[in-house]
């Protein structure tokens, strides 16, 4: 049969609610990663759980967060802006349509290539086409209602 993208992305979702709720059992607020924090995002076509957890190893130091699936790792000393929040939210919205894996080797492929055109670690990252959508988008708070799949491909052509 065909391959239906929607199906297949609403499977990935689906797969990583199991593993959210998993977590929403089992995690304690204080483990191994850090301390944690829950909070639930409701748009206006989707309703979104996102747990903030504070750690000192993820994401690298010298950046403030970073979101695995619904996950967002805060490195301590920082507190999440609304701002930062969508730019996250974004970040998932990317993952999921990707397939998680996928978005994480291109994202990867991506700086390395910005890293070789533009010979500088912040402007090969601030170049990558998944940042610049969140970047472009992290105040405008309604995004993710109107925001069609796969918007980031935009960037790559500009």
């Amino acid at each position: 049969g065909t391959l239906d993208v929607g199906s297949l992305v609403e499977h990935t979702q689906t797969w990583a609610l199991h593993i959210v709720f998993f977590f929403i059992i089992f995690y304690p607020g204080v483990g191994v990663l850090g301390t944690s924090e829950r909070y639930y995002i409701v748009t206006q076509n989707k309703f979104l759980l996102m747990i903030q957890i504070h750690n000192d190893f993820i994401p690298f130091r010298g950046y403030k967060a970073m979101t695995l699936l619904c996950f967002i790792f805060v490195r301590n000393g920082f507190e999440l802006s609304d701002e930062d929040i969508r730019h996250e939210l974004i970040h998932w919205e990317q993952q999921s349509e990707m397939l998680i894996l996928p978005f994480f080797l291109w994202y990867l492929v991506e700086f390395i290539i910005n890293l070789f055109k533009y010979n500088d670690w912040n402007k090969a990252y601030r170049n990558i086409s998944f940042e610049r959508e969140a970047y472009d988008f992290e105040k405008e708070k309604d995004y993710l209602a109107f925001r069609k799949r796969f918007a980031w491909f935009n960037y790559l052509r500009k």
